[in-house]
C-alpha cells in the first residue's frame, strides 16, 4: 500500500501480483530430476520434501508429475514423504517410504540436509547406492562429490538469484512501476 520497494525471492505467492520476483525454474527441476531418475530404468522414485504448499514444493511436484506422465508412469501419491529439511527428517523419510512401498528403486530428495539424512538411513539399511536404491538430492553440499558414490544433484544459481533479485530491487526503486519475474534455469 505504500509502495515499499520489495522483490520476491525463490518463494512467492501467486495471489500475489504486484511484486516483482526472482525465483528458480522449480518446475524445470522437478522434470529434470525425475526424467534423469526414469532415463537409468526407475519408475518407483520416491520423492522426499521440506515444506508442503509452498511454490517450491509444489512446481518441482508438478515437474516430477509431469515427468512421470510423459513416461507413461503412473502417479503415486504413496511415494511422497515430508522430510522436515532435516537430517532426521530425510532418515524418517526413506524409513516411512519404504515401509510403505519396498519396490522403490530411486529417490528425488528436496534438500541438502534431507539427502544427508537419507544416504544415513540408506545405508544403515544395509542397501547400497546406486545398485539397490539411486538418490538425486538438490543443493550442492560440498562432500556430495567426495561420498562413495557420489550423489547427483540438481541445483539452482543461489549466487545469481540473490544478485538478480538484487538488481530488480534497484529497478524497483527507481520506478515504482517495475515488474518482472525472473526464472533461472536449474543445472544436473
Amino acid at each position: 500500500r505504500e509502495d515499499f520497494p520489495i522483490v520476491l525471492v525463490n518463494r512467492y505467492d501467486t495471489k500475489i501480483t504486484n511484486i516483482p520476483r526472482v525465483t528458480g525454474d522449480n518446475f524445470q527441476l522437478g522434470f529434470e530430476a525425475t526424467n534423469h531418475l526414469i532415463q537409468h530404468g526407475h519408475k518407483q522414485i520416491g520423492f522426499i520434501y521440506s515444506v508442503p504448499n509452498v511454490t517450491t514444493t509444489n512446481e518441482r511436484l508438478e515437474g516430477y508429475k509431469a515427468a512421470l506422465e510423459r513416461e507413461g508412469i503412473d502417479f503415486d501419491e504413496s511415494l511422497l514423504e515430508r522430510g522436515y529439511a532435516t537430517v532426521a527428517g530425510g532418515a524418517g523419510a526413506v524409513e516411512a517410504l519404504l515401509a510403505r512401498n519396498q519396490k522403490i528403486t530411486a529417490l528425488f530428495v528436496q534438500n541438502d540436509m534431507m539427502t544427508i539424512g537419507a544416504i544415513s538411513k540408506i545405508k544403515n539399511l544395509g542397501l547400497k547406492i546406486p545398485d539397490d536404491i539411486a538418490i538425486i538430492g538438490f543443493g550442492d553440499f560440498a562432500s556430495s562429490a567426495i561420498i562413495d558414490p557420489p550423489i547427483t544433484n540438481i541445483t539452482l544459481p543461489a549466487k545469481t538469484i540473490g544478485r538478480t533479485a538484487f538488481d530488480v530491487l534497484l529497478s524497483k526503486i527507481n520506478n515504482p512501476e517495475y515488474m518482472t519475474h525472473i526464472q533461472l534455469p536449474p543445472s544436473l
